[in-house]
């Protein structure tokens, strides 16, 4: 990912947009999440990524995408996913299945919490991208599939230690980031992130319609 850090405009620490209280102490309330499965009726443009929130931590696991020519998203911090196949027979499926497939993680074991609003990248709008939320009390190894994934990282939801830029990225994207431990969290990513952290009540982030996202 190529990281343009001329145009930074502002930057503030990112815990003056998330409640005192709710920094102290983390209460999650998954009450705004639907419990409705979605079954799409064409494979091509459907897609699903989880939000595997680990409960004894608070954190939410992202992750690097490893660098390719052929992937519009290489490079980029992303929650783990990937396209819906006839096969799955709903979205929450897609997920788990691709969770394994990129992490390791099974998910069948996880408390399936529900589905949020769809997002679509900019970069490929015809597709639509379901987040679904799961959390988890102990995972037991990550397995990263080198061809997909180079890393991965627990963001915490109380964003502890995390800063917020306003930055260029790829050329193509002037709005909102998130700074945490050496990652850059930006685009869809980004506004996945904010709209979690406004379904379950912890808070709310900055963004501007006008900026360019991906």
């Amino acid at each position: 990912m190529h990281l343009e850090c001329l145009n930074v405009k502002l930057f503030f620490r990112i815990n003056a947009f998330i409640s005192e209280k709710e920094t102290l102490s983390i209460k999650l309330d998954f009450k705004n999440l639907s419990q409705i499965r979605p079954k799409p009726t064409s494979e091509d443009k459907w897609a699903a990524v989880s939000i595997i929130i680990d409960e004894s931590k608070n954190s939410v696991l992202v992750a690097k995408r490893t660098e390719r020519d052929d992937d519009p998203w290489s490079g980029d911090v992303v929650f783990p996913g990937g396209k819906y196949i006839a096969a799955d027979g709903d979205l929450v499926n897609t997920a788990i299945r691709e969770t394994l497939e990129e992490t390791g993680i099974d998910l069948g074991n996880s408390q399936f919490r529900g589905v949020m609003e769809v997002h679509r990248p900019s970069n490929s709008f015809s597709i639509k991208v379901l987040p679904v939320v799961f959390t988890v009390k102990k995972i037991d190894g990550i397995k990263i599939n080198r061809d997909e994934l180079v890393s991965v990282y627990w963001l915490p939801l109380d964003l502890h230690d995390a800063v917020l830029i306003r930055q260029k990225m790829k050329g193509i994207y002037d709005n909102w980031t998130i700074l945490y431990n050496g990652i850059v969290i930006w685009g869809m990513t980004y506004r996945i992130y904010k709209s979690l952290l406004e379904n379950l009540k912890l808070g709310n982030l900055p963004w501007e319609d006008a900026g360019e996202s991906s």
